[in-house]
């Protein structure tokens, strides 16, 4: 795979680039902004996992996360460079990425998410060759059912009771999608 530390992602509204170490106190303020609904909703959010030193130890892992094929990247406003959304892809199989987001609580509900993860499926097909890109989202987890909806993804099935959300340990359905690339090219062409 190239070497994607230096890549950056233009969109209307943002930058996206994978995540340099001096940005960790940027994003771990923002995080903590919504970090009761990122409890809620990402399998990754456990308790203690937003603390500073959980971020920095994150953003360590980064160049291993590159050297196995995957891009983690962050998303900055282009008008005044403030941290906006977290996406990226994770290599699952030969050719298949899973996606996902969350969005900094100054820019939620004005479509970061949508315009970020358009940009990152773009990236897959295009500059990395992807198969397919997959995501998902717990039951109860509307908002991101409609982005996933509005990007045009395809229901694959739903796990019951797989996740036990970081918040309260309740068990959560998962909610599973796929675009493949033949499903990309159709829509965007």
């Amino acid at each position: 795979m190239k070497s994607f530390e230096k890549i950056e992602i233009v969109t209307p509204r943002l930058l996206l680039r994978v995540p340099r170490m001096e940005e960790a106190a940027e994003v771990n303020a923002a995080m903590n902004e919504v970090w009761n609904e990122l409890q809620r909703w990402m399998s990754w959010a456990h308790h203690g996992e937003n603390s500073l030193e959980a971020t920095l130890r994150y953003m360590e892992t980064i160049p291993a996360q590159l050297a196995a094929g995957s891009l983690p990247l962050r998303g900055f406003c282009r008008e005044n460079g403030r941290y906006v959304v977290s996406t990226g892809l994770h290599l699952k199989d030969d050719g298949i990425y899973d996606t996902g987001y969350w969005v900094a609580k100054g820019f939620l509900g004005k479509g970061y998410a949508t315009e970020a993860a358009t940009a990152t499926m773009r990236f897959a097909f295009n500059e990395l060759g992807a198969k397919a890109v997959t995501i998902n989202h717990y039951e109860g987890n509307d908002k991101s059912r409609r982005i996933i909806e509005r990007l045009g993804f395809t229901k694959t099935g739903v796990a019951e009771k797989s996740h036990a959300r970081c918040l309260d340990g309740v068990l959560l359905d998962e909610h599973r999608y796929i675009m493949t690339k033949e499903q990309w090219r159709e829509r965007c062409p």
